[in-house]
Order: C-alpha cells, then structure tokens, then sequence
C-alpha cells in the first residue's frame, strides 16, 4: 500500500512553530508527489523522495497567531489548527523533571490557575531506540488545568513565568524518564568516541554484534531463601548492611544483576497508632514482592498477575502486629528481568492508620538491603529497534531527542542526576559531552542550556565528610563553564526523606530567570552566589563570590552556618565564618594554618549564605583533593 500524507506529530493542532527564523515542515507521502504547505502568509511547494519523506522550510514568521497549516497533494489535505509563532523549550531529564504538577506542592491553586492559552504543553512518550529515530508519538495541547495536571510541574512553571515575562508563545516539550542516567540521553557516537565512557558506552558495543534478535529471557523464581534465614525479621541486625535509594531500580545504583533482593527500613510508629489497623502502600514493585510487618507477612504479588511490575501494593497491617516504636517492613523483591525494585513513585510509598491517610509516613528514602540471589543480565535484544530498558546507553537520545532535533528550538531546561550519584568523575565529562552534542544535533553552537543542581536529601550530617551528593552537585557545577549555560540551586528546597521534593515551583522559577538572562539576554540578576576564588589570610580563609547581586546575607538573618575548614591534614572541621561585604572569612581556633573550605559539602547541606535576592549560594569546595566515593 502506498504510503499517505502524514506530518510529523510536531505539527498537531496546537503547535508552537519557531519565530523569526526558517520554518520547517516535514512528513511522508507517496514517493515523487507533489506537496504543497502554506502556513499564514506563507507557502512552498516539494516533492517527496524515493522513500516518500518531504520538507519545506517556510519564510521567517513573527511572534503570533494562531494560524492554520495547511499541507496538500492532489489527492489529499491536512489542516492544522491554531498554530502560535514563538519559542519552543525542551525538557528533559530524570523524574524530578517528569514529576507531575497534580503531585506537587501548591498543586490545587496552580492547576486551577493553569489556563494559559499562549502556552503549549507536548509530552514525548517513553521510549528507547538502538538507533536515532525521526518521528515520535505525542501531540500539542493548549495549557488547561486538565492538561497541566499531567505535565511535568518543573517545565509548567517555567513555561509560565518565560511567557509571561517575554510576551510570546512559549511551546515546551517534556521528553522524560524517571531512574535513568545521563548516558541514556547521549548520542552513542559521542560515547563511544571516548575510552574513558567505556564503563557506560560498552552495551553499544556488544548489542550490535547481535544478529537474530533471541527471544525475551524471563527467569524463574526459585523459592525465597531469605524467609528461612531470618531476613524479614527484627532480629537481623542492620548496622552493617549497606543501602539503597527507594524508590528506584537497582540496577540504577550499582548492582547489575536481575533476582532477589531484600529491602528493609524502620519506622517509629506513634502511641496513637498502637492496636490500631495500618495500611501499607508501597506503590509499584517490579516485579515480585512478599512483604512482612515485624516479621510476619502481609501480602505478595507474583506471576499470577502478568502486570505486576506495575501494579501498586497496598497491604492492611492487623492491629495485633502494631506495636509504639520502631516497627520493621520487609520487602523481598523478585526481578525476573529488565529492572528491579520498589519503583513507587515516592508520593505512594507511605504508612498510616487505617482512614486517617492524613497522619502517613512517607516511607520514600534510603532502605537497607541484603542480596538473595543474582542472576546476570543477559544482553537486551535487538527486537523492533527499540530498547528494552531506559538506562541502555544512547537509547533514550535515540528515541525520545533525535526526533525533536529537526525543529529548531529556544532553549533546553534539565534535571537529572540522582542515577548518576556515585560516580560524578564521570558525570563531569558526561554532562559537558551532552549539552555540547545536543547543541550540534540541533545545530545552533550556544544553544542556551539551563539546568537544576541537584536538591538536598537524605539525613543532615553530624561531622563533615566526603560526600557522593555533594560530588554530583560539583559536576553539575563545572557545566557553568561551557557558554550559554545557568544552574539552578535546588539544595534548600529538597527533602531529606524523599528524593522528589515537592517544592517544583521554586525550581521552575529559578530556572526561568536563567533563562531569561541566558538565552534573551536580559539585564538581571539570575544566579545565587558562586565561589570565584580564595586567598589565605593569617589563620583564616577569605572566599570570594560571583552574583552577589544586593551583597552577601543569611537566610533569616541567622549566623552563618554550613562552612568547614581543614588544615594540611585535611580533617575538616565546621567552622566559624563572617560576611565582609561580597565575602566570607572562614576560620577555626584549633586551625592555626588553614589551607582549605568547603561549603555545603554534605547530601542534605545547611544552605545558610544567600544574595539580596534571596537566591541560595551553591555548594563548592576550594581543594582539589581527591575523594574515593565516586569511584564507580
């Protein structure tokens, strides 16, 4: 059958198409046929290629709208309705990029004030490619609190403070996939150009020598072994077990293996709760679970539900095992391929009385695990082109960005990182490759690149430490040196039990005053203070600071707090530290002879030190030093 006249889903009903500059418009139709595309005032005609795809590339329009596209041949016709002429945004990144507006802070005001008819909303669909793909799924939709409900909360309140600040039509694609690590969102030629990515770019290699694609492997539950070992009750001592991010695969954070794995976390439970019935919910687990309350079991899905790594679990606790205190859950996950673990989201893992959900506990955060079984990864199949997991190197890039590339856009906002703590010597090489790749694959060399410092979490510290979150944040940091780049402090607004605060507003919006600094070129303050230098000053540290914008201050009021300083021993000590106009002098009475600070250097950092504007300094280091816990 001979292919008819399509247009690439980026020209629905509701598009965004680019101001002042070439408009392309591309689809397929029968090969050698003539097409004709008028949009407003203007028009151009093509033939289709031996292969049946065609593009046009319309005169510049300016700001405004709505028009109609109108594409022909002579045998059919496509309209295209309210199309608006402005800047099109993409975003991109891991789950706190996808996180919902309907699940965040202040959700119910924003959804209900969400009727921003200059603004459009475009959702890429999940998936993997091995190779770059030209078309997505998805379709434009005017901003409508029924639409913005769904839509990442992050890029809804950028969009709306841009638009509203530039007096254009902003349209913002989501292109996101929570648990995934920066390599899935990188052209693979760009991996594996490099030896030192061959600890992420080494599935490219060995996925292509794949001739016939084998048949899915799904492996088989031998029996749960850890019961008999005593590994769902209190008595299992867990000091020593290491831990692990919940909600998330595990295979996100180290352990590359399908299989067994037990997951246990304490929860103090009220005297009010005492005798009372609980209910347990811990959201998806992929893909088998048995869980146990103080040592006795509660519920379990396994392969009797062919969806039951999707399938939320809510279980009832009997009163009788409930008890004031520390109270222990267990959870023996099964994986029987692909990824593995509780994989929630964080807002449905919680505990509470049964009909009093208003009093839950979340029970999102760091869970101590014990290894049942190991079953090794076999290598994915080949299968219709697409990729059976996300984390797979490029394939996010491939399927879900390859295909936006040939629509020029404004500007990129991201938010990733969390799957990538652990190993941030190599984020910092991963994270310059993509924004530099990217602004080739779309061709423009600054294309502006606005992204989100990674939000505290996890419990505050006693004493200073090296610190894989604080690492990260570093990496993150040093993208500030590619040009056309702003960062976003997140540190302030995190949550130390749950790794997807629920403050995306704030985000949103430092994100948006970046870009209107960074990519229209406004003249305002955008950035909270930067470290810019430091000089030995007799027994103390004086540390400089870029975007001091209204000068140096505490948040409150306070004293400053969150400094640390170290002698050529290198212990750090917290520190005593003053404001001397747009800097600190950091100082400890035990240290005679300092010879470094650190600020913030901690996964769930005290951010005390802010600007006139009230926007937050960001973590930093003066040394050089190297640390072993991003070894990976």
């Amino acid at each position: 059958m001979l292919p008819s006249l399509t247009l690439h889903p980026l020209f629905s009903d509701h598009a965004v198409l680019p101001r002042d500059r070439e408009i392309p418009i591309f689809g397929r139709s029968v090969p050698g046929q003539a097409v004709k595309v008028a949009l407003g005032p203007r028009v151009a005609s093509v033939r289709a290629d031996a292969l049946g795809q065609w593009e046009v590339r319309l005169e510049p329009l300016p700001a405004g709208g709505p028009h109609t596209l109108t594409v022909s041949t002579p045998s059919k016709q496509l309209f295209r309705r309210n199309i608006l002429i402005g800047d099109i945004w993409i975003a991109a990144g891991q789950s706190n990029m996808e996180w919902p507006l309907s699940d965040s802070a202040g959700a119910d005001d924003a959804i209900e004030a969400a009727r921003y008819p200059r603004v459009r909303l475009f959702t890429v669909p999940h998936r993997g490619s091995l190779v770059p793909e030209a078309e997505c799924g998805g379709q434009w939709s005017e901003c409508s609190p029924k639409v913005a409900a769904g839509f990442s909360a992050v890029a809804f309140h950028f969009a709306r403070v841009v638009q509203g600040s530039i007096e254009c039509p902003v349209g913002i694609i989501q292109a996101t996939w929570g648990g995934t690590g920066i390599a899935s969102w990188i052209p693979g030629d760009v991996l594996k150009g490099r030896v030192e990515f061959s600890p992420v770019s080494a599935p490219i290699g060995r996925v292509r020598e794949l001739i016939e694609p084998p048949p899915p492997i799904v492996h088989v539950d031998t029996g749960n072994a850890g019961e008999g070992k005593g590994w769902a009750l209190e008595s299992l001592t867990d000091a020593k077990l290491p831990e692990l991010v919940v909600p998330g695969a595990w295979q996100a954070q180290g352990l590359s293996f399908n299989g067994a794995v037990w997951l246990r976390r304490w929860v103090d439970v009220p005297l009010s709760w005492a005798s009372h019935r609980l209910r347990l919910e811990l959201g998806a687990v992929d893909d088998f679970d048995r869980t146990y309350f103080n040592g006795a079991a509660i519920g379990g899905i396994g392969a009797e539900n062919p969806d039951a790594w999707r399938t939320p679990r809510r279980y009832v606790v009997p009163e009788g095992l409930v008890r004031p205190g520390a109270n222990l859950i267990a959870v023996r996950v099964f994986d029987r391929g692909g990824n593995g673990g509780i994989i929630g989201p964080a807002g449905a893992m919680r505990l509470y009385p049964d009909g009093r959900p208003h009093e839950a506990i979340p029970l999102a955060g760091r869970w101590k695990y014990v290894v049942e079984r190991q079953i090794p990864i076999a290598a994915p199949s080949l299968a219709d082109g697409r990729m059976p997991e996300p984390d797979y190197p490029s394939g996010l890039f491939n399927g879900m960005i390859a295909p936006l590339t040939r629509l020029p856009a404004r500007g990129v906002i991201w938010y990733q990182g969390e799957s990538d703590v652990g190993r941030a010597g190599l984020y910092r090489s991963l994270f310059a490759e993509l924004i530099r790749s990217w602004r080739g694959q779309w061709r423009i060399a600054e294309l502006p690149f606005l992204f989100v410092q990674l939000a505290n979490h996890l419990p505050r510290r006693d004493e200073p430490a090296d610190d894989p979150w604080a690492e990260l944040r570093e990496a993150q940091a040093q993208a500030l040196r590619e040009p056309a780049t702003g960062m976003a402090v997140a540190a302030d607004v995190g949550d130390a039990d749950d790794i997807h605060p629920r403050d995306k507003k704030t985000v949103g919006e430092r994100l948006a005053l970046g870009a209107l600094a960074v990519a229209y070129r406004r003249s305002m303050p955008y950035s909270g203070p930067l470290y810019a230098g430091h000089a030995v000053e007799g027994a103390g540290i004086r540390v400089r600071f870029a975007h001091v914008d209204g000068g140096l201050r505490t948040r409150g009021g306070a004293i400053v707090q969150g400094f640390a300083i170290a002698g050529a021993d290198r212990k750090f000590r917290w520190a005593d530290a003053r404001i001397e106009q747009a800097s600190i002098v950091v100082s400890h009475p035990a240290i005679a002879q300092p010879v470094a600070v650190r600020y913030a250097w901690e996964a769930n950092p005290m951010l005390s030190l802010e600007n006139g504007l009230g926007l937050p300094a960001s973590p930093f280091r003066t040394d050089t030093w190297d640390v072993t816990v991003s070894a990976r």
